[in-house]
């Protein structure tokens, strides 16, 4: 059962960047748009939450302070995300937080005592495989994006995308701190980055979006709150070292089939991406 809840949530992700992509085409790609979709984002996957939560919201300092670790994460790398497409294009950044998504909460999984087996790792060598399949080094080397500043950013994104994953596990492993359910946990998330993105909107006093953008937000948030909620839940159920790696696939796959769907160009090392990811993934089961 928590093979299909992680697909979903994979699903899930998948769908958020359709409006991502559609908030950036509306208002551009840099950090105060960032900063603007982060902050309305977080408010309506705030509201989202405490209503599939009905309405109860637990607060304990182990999860509190979890709580602002994975958030300023994610803020950080949301900017490190955009400092690196400054410098280079999009084949090249793709690869470092897939591969950090998958690659930090894998170890981290196994330091923390989950059963080693070959088959995950084959599937993690499958999975590194489709992504590397999906970068076109040609364009980059054509395009000089590889300068200095590039892997720094590219760097930081590895690092702080595959961190996030470490610490949801982190939380979720935490039962004799006193942690909160997981719908809890989130919300406490999503307060803190609407405090870190609200402080910089005040600052940069810029706080106004048209009504198309705050569709983007909204569908952006229901997506990624959902996802993420399902991907906490199955943390307590499923190792870290099995779990990420289905994702990281499951993402692949449910990305390129939407993009065909939506009829956007699929090349044919994308659609041979997607086939390695599924039989990773399918490499899971055993």
């Amino acid at each position: 059962m928590y093979y299909i809840v992680i697909s979903i949530s994979a699903l899930l992700f998948s769908l958020m960047f359709m409006f991502s992509e559609g908030f950036q085409k509306e208002n551009g790609a840099g950090l105060n748009p960032t900063m603007l979709c982060t902050f309305y984002s977080a408010i309506f996957g705030l509201v989202l939450t405490l209503i599939v939560n009905k309405f109860q919201f637990n607060v304990s300092m182990f999860s509190f302070l979890v709580a602002i670790i994975y958030s300023v994460a994610c803020v950080a790398c949301n900017y490190y995300t955009i400092k690196a497409l400054e410098c280079g294009n999009l084949s090249t950044f793709t690869i470092f937080p897939m591969s950090g998504g998958l690659v930090l909460p894998f170890i981290f999984g196994l330091i923390i005592g989950e059963q080693f087996k070959v088959t995950r790792l084959i599937c993690c060598i499958l999975i590194m495989l489709s992504i590397l399949l999906t970068v076109d080094f040609k364009s980059d080397s054509q395009n000089k994006t590889k300068s200095k500043k590039a892997i720094i950013y590219n760097m930081a994104v590895f690092l702080l995308n595959g961190s996030v994953g470490v610490i949801s596990t982190l939380h979720q492993a935490g039962a004799q701190y006193n942690c909160v359910d997981s719908a809890s946990f989130l919300m406490l998330s999503k307060i803190i980055c609407i405090i870190i993105a609200g402080a910089f909107l005040i600052k940069a006093k810029c706080f106004r979006v048209s009504t198309k953008s705050l569709f983007y937000c909204g569908g952006n948030a229901a997506f990624n709150t959902l996802g993420n909620l399902l991907l906490l839940i199955a943390l307590l159920h499923v190792p870290a070292s099995v779990q990420f790696p289905i994702i990281t696939g499951g993402t692949i796959v449910f990305s390129t089939v939407i993009d065909a769907l939506r009829k956007v160009k699929v090349t044919k090392k994308q659609v041979l991406a997607a086939i390695v990811a599924l039989c990773a993934s399918c490499f899971m089961a055993f």
